[in-house]
């Protein structure tokens, strides 16, 4: 996956296993955020908290390039 990327998908728990971010315990059948690049399962709490910095790193990304591509462009004017 791109670097960026959202990798939290929401998922139904095909097994029990445990929150990545706080140990809660999760049933087969649970709703779960579960983070296809990382492979760790979290809880609605902690799964809507990595969403959300997942988002934000996303946002933080997006800006990042755009600011590079425009500082590409005026290196190119310096040229002529």
């Amino acid at each position: 996956m791109t670097r960026g990327q959202m990798t939290i998908r929401w998922i139904r728990a095909k097994f029990d296993s445990k929150c990545a971010g706080c140990g809660e315990h999760l049933y087969e059948d649970d709703l779960i955020a579960y983070d296809f690049e990382e492979r760790t399962a979290y809880c609605k709490d902690c799964g809507e908290n990595e969403e959300e910095h997942q988002q934000a790193r996303q946002r933080n990304g997006d800006y990042a390039r755009s600011i590079h591509s425009k500082h590409d462009d005026i290196d190119d004017f310096e040229d002529c």
